[in-house]
Parts: structure tokens; C-alpha cells; sequence
């Protein structure tokens, strides 16, 4: 079951963009790795997006970084269910099941538009924060 979380609340374009910047500026130059994920040169798919989020400003600076299964747990307070077909521009998709997605059952990132994503993945030669279509993640 995937679940795609809006972010809550009125934000600014500012802060999704600071967000996405802190994906792009290290798109290509880690690497992934769930033993090191706390950077700065490898994450896992949920380190990455608490980074992200806590350079966006959307967390606060002494967040501890979580997990996919973390994710859910901010249901609520800064992300709330949507649809696919409402996915914009920023916000976060978690894949797993809510209660059982944390380590190799889960996958998180960022939709850089309604189609693409950015995230962190072991898949491939490409190893690391790498931008995908969201299609089959």
C-alpha cells in the first residue's frame, strides 16, 4: 500500500524549494547506505527526507532523524493523506505498509512535480539521491 503525504498548512514556496535544493545539491554525490545514513556523504530514502525537511524548516533543527515508519508518525501534524492525482510539486510519498515500513520494507522521497521524484535508493548502479519517474516507487 503506498500513501502520499501532503504537507499541512499554509507554507511557503520558499521552504519546499530550500527542501528540494537540499536534495539536488547532493544528487549524484552520495551514496546509500543504511548503516551510514546520517551523512554527509550516505543516507537511506528516510534520512534523507528528515534532512530535507529540517533544512526546509518544516522540523525543527533537534529532530531526531527517523524512519520510513517515522513518517507516518508526523500524520497529522505536518503531513496529511492525499491522492495521487493531487501530488504537487514537494510533497513527500512514503511506499510500506502504516506500522511495517520501516528498513527494507519502506521507500520515501520527494515529488519534484506530479511525475517525478527525488529520493535515495540502493537501486541500481546509481546508488544514492538520484531523480526518477514516480511511476513503479
Amino acid at each position: 500500500m503506498d500513501a502520499w503525504l501532503k504537507r499541512k498548512g499554509d507554507l511557503k514556496l520558499a521552504s519546499i524549494e530550500i527542501m528540494i535544493k537540499w536534495f539536488k545539491d547532493r544528487e549524484g554525490k552520495v551514496t546509500y547506505s543504511q548503516a551510514n545514513r546520517l551523512g554527509p556523504n550516505s543516507y537511506d530514502c528516510s534520512s534523507a527526507v528528515f534532512f530535507a525537511l529540517i533544512e526546509g524548516g518544516f522540523l525543527p533543527k533537534s529532530t531526531n532523524i527517523g524512519n520510513t515508519e517515522s513518517l507516518y508518525g508526523l500524520e497529522n501534524s505536518l503531513l496529511i493523506p492525499i491522492s495521487r492525482s493531487d501530488v504537487k510539486r514537494g510533497d513527500l510519498f512514503v511506499s510500506g505498509f502504516k506500522g511495517a515500513s520501516g528498513g527494507n520494507d519502506g521507500h520515501t522521497g520527494v515529488f519534484l512535480d506530479n511525475t517525478n521524484i527525488i529520493h535515495c535508493t540502493p537501486a541500481g548502479g546509481s546508488a544514492g539521491i538520484i531523480t526518477t519517474p514516480a511511476t513503479n516507487w
